[in-house]
């Protein structure tokens, strides 16, 4: 299960990158589903797959947009990725490589994973460089899913989290994969693929270990479980959620609305949720109504309940700081990412990538302490702070030596 959104979010798979266009600019573009001339979606699939639903609810949007009275749209590259009709063609394809049976060893399922990568940078030869790590799982995946449901493979995607969430597939012949016990027999013959590279991937207990999946976030989360259609159809909808939440937030609330409905245990709906009451005030009449504050800290309330991860006590703390001017509960939202961080850099191979997000916090808990006037704690996180850039030798002076002894 990056940049732009994502990096802000810590998000994955599911980032559409989106720009601004006037309407004229975009009629010169070419897309296989619409027609910009009539306003019509003029591709009808052939095939009507799980993925196929997927990629036409993104498509939708593409009527709401240039119909708005400003005539101006967002611009997922002129609809979803890949573009149904390319996708009917990567199905059609994938008939002529694959020998449809009953169940296949790991050696044929690799094999069927090497093709049908070969065909995807066939027609894709630049896909890692135009969708690049945000976007790139989510989308091979797709592809994945969609061959495998017409040629009878069980194929299923499933959910990682990072920075961000990643998206793998899994071949899964009784489809009963049980991530919460990996000796359960139901596992024997499930076979992880990256589909971002179309090799056989880690077992479950690589990812347990290395991402340290507790038992308690394994039972709150979807993490390495298989997704069912609803989740997947909620992740749809969560993938066409405007990006750029200062033109449309309404529409990114409906859409997270509706994935809430579809994939109610998934902590990144809540988060981009808190992240636009947070970001957008620009739609409502009131931004300084109470209500939208409360909201917005149930918001981060529920997606910390599924997912406490540094990354999003610190996004809170950030709230606090500047949205409510509320120091010592920002303070202690930093101090709770902190401590986290701490725990998983002992625990996980994984968690080097959390240095920057350390650094913020306590540059961040720093200014914190200073509107409180706690200029003694202030002080030793200004003196961790460039310590981490200039090295622990390195002799820190007291930047409130006046304040503290005014106190005095």
């Amino acid at each position: 299960m990056g940049k732009g959104l994502l990096n802000k979010l810590k998000l994955g798979f599911v980032v559409i990158p989106l720009a601004f266009l006037d309407l004229n600019s975009v009629k010169a573009q070419a897309n296989e589903n619409f027609d910009f001339l009539n306003y019509r979606f003029k591709y009808a699939p052939k095939y009507n797959t799980i993925a196929h639903k997927m990629l036409q609810i993104e498509d939708s949007t593409l009527l709401n947009y240039i119909s708005s009275s400003e005539k101006r749209f967002y611009y997922p590259e002129l609809g979803a990725f890949p573009s149904l009709k390319t996708l009917d063609s990567l199905v059609d394809n994938s008939k002529n490589y694959i020998r449809k049976k009953e169940n296949y060893t790991k050696e044929e399922i690799n094999e069927i994973s090497k093709d049908i990568y070969s065909e995807i940078i066939k027609i894709f030869p630049d896909i890692k460089k135009e969708r690049g790590e945000i976007d790139l799982c989510y989308r091979t995946s797709l592809i994945y899913l969609a061959i495998g449901e017409e040629n009878k493979i069980p194929f299923y995607a499933s959910l990682l989290p990072g920075t961000p969430d990643h998206i793998f597939i899994r071949y899964d012949p009784d489809g009963q994969h049980d991530p919460l016990n990996q000796n359960n027999s139901v596992n024997e013959r499930d076979i992880n693929i990256e589909s971002t590279t179309g090799e056989i991937g880690n077992s479950d207990d690589y990812f347990i270990n290395k991402k340290c999946l507790s038992k308690e976030s394994l039972e709150k989360n979807p993490w390495l479980k298989n997704l069912n259609e609803k989740e997947l159809i909620g992740l749809a909808y969560l993938a066409r959620a405007p990006r750029d939440r200062k033109y449309d937030p309404p529409q990114t609330f409906e859409d997270c609305k509706k994935a809430a409905e579809l994939f109610p245990n998934y902590y990144l709906i809540h988060w981009i949720n808190a992240k636009t009451l947070e970001d957008v005030k620009s739609w409502t009449p009131n931004p300084n109504d109470p209500r939208r504050n409360e909201k917005a800290a149930l918001y981060y309330q529920k997606a910390l309940e599924l997912n406490p991860k540094p990354n999003i006590f610190a996004d809170r703390a950030h709230y606090y700081s500047w949205n409510l001017k509320n120091y010592k509960r920002a303070i202690q939202d930093y101090t709770s990412a902190l401590n986290l961080i701490a725990k998983e850099q002992k625990e996980c191979e994984e968690a080097r990538y959390l240095s920057q997000i350390e650094v913020d916090c306590i540059f961040k808990r720093k200014s914190a302490y200073e509107e409180i006037g706690d200029y003694e704690n202030a002080q030793k996180d200004f003196e961790t702070w460039i310590k981490f850039h200039l090295g622990p030798m390195v002799k820190v002076p007291n930047i409130y030596k006046k304040e503290n002894a005014s106190k005095k």
